[in-house]
């Protein structure tokens, strides 16, 4: 569980950035949802 926390860490880190300043634009629930999957 940690090693898969860890590595999808790397590509959520990413994704938080670019939805990071996309929020800050419209914050949007459909975007919430596309990152979680």
């Amino acid at each position: 569980m940690g090693r898969a926390m860890h590595r999808r860490a790397n590509e959520t880190r990413r994704a938080s950035e670019k939805y990071r300043c996309r929020k800050d634009d419209a914050p949007q629930p459909v975007g919430l949802r596309r990152i979680v999957r």
